[in-house]
């Protein structure tokens, strides 16, 4: 999913960026690519490139913009930011993105004690920052953040977060009984593409043709994990666990019914068919 995962930037922030002197640190990674981009636009192309030190380089200089701007921005919310005022936002889920970016980059240079540490302070400080996918809908830089920390304290990699790897590996740790990694990979697809699952879903009258099934990607990976979330979920036990089961199950019942599930032996079954008995 990082390869299409670009912050929010409004038409200010780039006058800002031209208006700001080039710094060292710019000219080393030929910021003259970039004259319409915004610096986290930028970052994400250099990390998906593998080019670390550069992408870091990137996000550093946009945190150094706009940071004391995203902490007042920050200060001013009690709640998270309404759907139509995202955008106003801009420095704070840009600054946000930008340090998970860098974290993310710190984590793949086997520097885990600094990515924890940037992770922590965006879970700490930017609770209500958001991040845009440029397919269409928005997600929360502070609950990726935690899923992240989590994840390396489990020494579990989400690869590229596309929802494909991640219905994968769910099934793959389901399917060998590791059911605590089975539910991480499963719950960051669900974060990640939940809205787009309830778009796509949304679009549809009744239950797709065969032949279109493979088109709503989002809907199927994410009712697909909602189902191993759930069975994981069980299978740990505790009360907690036996709750989060059952709102993840209700999640395809209820607003996820049209969610389609492929089988290795070559075909498609439903997944709120599969749990209808629960």
């Amino acid at each position: 999913m990082f390869s299409a995962l670009f912050c929010a930037t409004a038409f200010a922030q780039q006058q800002e960026e031209k208006a700001a002197p080039p710094s060292s640190a710019n000219q080393e990674v030929d910021t003259e690519k970039y004259p319409n981009k915004s610096l986290v636009q930028a970052s994400w192309e250099q990390y998906n490139a593998k080019n670390y030190d550069k992408a870091i380089i990137y996000a550093e200089r946009c945190i150094s913009l706009y940071d004391a701007k995203a902490k007042q921005m920050h200060a001013s919310l009690s709640a998270p930011i309404p759907d139509n005022k995202i955008n106003m936002f801009w420095m704070l889920n840009d600054v946000a993105t930008a340090k998970f970016i860098k974290a993310r980059c710190l984590w793949l240079k086997k520097d885990a004690p600094q990515a924890k540490q940037v992770l922590s302070d965006i879970i700490q400080n930017y609770k209500y920052a958001m991040a845009y996918d440029v397919r269409g809908w928005h997600w929360s830089v502070a609950a990726a953040a935690g899923d992240m920390l989590r994840a390396i304290g489990m020494g579990i990699d989400f690869g590229d977060s596309s929802s494909s790897f991640l219905t994968m590996k769910a099934w793959e740790s389901y399917t060998k009984k590791d059911y605590q990694v089975a539910l991480a990979y499963a719950e960051q697809c669900i974060l990640m593409y939940k809205e787009a699952a309830l778009w796509q879903q949304k679009s549809l009258r009744k239950y797709p043709n065969k032949e279109e099934i493979e088109k709503y990607w989002a809907l199927n990976d994410v009712g697909t994990c909602c189902y191993l979330a759930g069975k994981s979920a069980v299978q740990l036990g505790g009360e907690e666990n036996r709750k989060k089961a059952r709102e993840y199950f209700s999640l395809v019942k209820t607003k996820l019914y049209y969610a389609s599930c492929w089988d290795t032996r070559g075909w498609y079954w439903k997944v709120a068919d599969a749990l209808k008995r629960r």
